[in-house]
């Protein structure tokens, strides 16, 4: 995984996707979690984040997907768990080509951490934590953009 940590610093690149089906958006969070993030995870070295997509979507949710194109690019600074995190992030929309996702509430287990997973509709996005927030100020053309890029401080 790429990150790295230096004292109270923490870099992470990360990468996640869009899953859109029937009006609602993909989101989990840990069990016991606040916040709502896009599925994905971190790069690994030398994996392009396309690559990246497709292995965390295998692992996680036992499914292939097609990476259809980069929606955002988001810098992302904000404290957890004491540590003061620099992460930048790429959000690809996807596509599922194989497999099932079930569409209610579902939990899986990787790594020994439980994640919960909601489909959430676009314009429920405000109702709920959602991180990046940048996801919720794009919400009505969520799909629609150009490549954006967010600083989030």
């Amino acid at each position: 995984m790429i990150n790295f940590q230096k004292e109270n610093k923490k870099f992470n690149y990360r990468i996640s996707g869009i899953l859109h089906r029937e009006g609602k958006i993909l989101f989990h969070k840990y069990i016991g979690g606040k916040s709502w993030l896009l599925p994905g995870g971190r790069a690994e070295f030398l994996e392009d984040s396309k690559e990246t997509l497709k292995r965390e979507f295998q692992e996680e949710l036992n499914c292939l997907i097609k990476v259809k194109s980069l929606k955002y690019v988001v810098e992302n600074f904000f404290e957890y768990n004491k540590l003061d995190y620099h992460e930048l992030e790429f959000i690809h929309h996807v596509e599922l080509q194989n497999g099932t996702i079930p569409s209610n509430n579902f939990e899986i287990e990787e790594f020994g951490v439980k994640y919960l997973f909601k489909w959430i509709r676009i314009e429920d996005l405000k109702k709920e934590l959602i991180k990046p927030t940048c996801l919720i100020q794009a919400s009505e053309k969520l799909l629609v953009t150009d490549i954006q890029h967010f600083i989030l401080k």
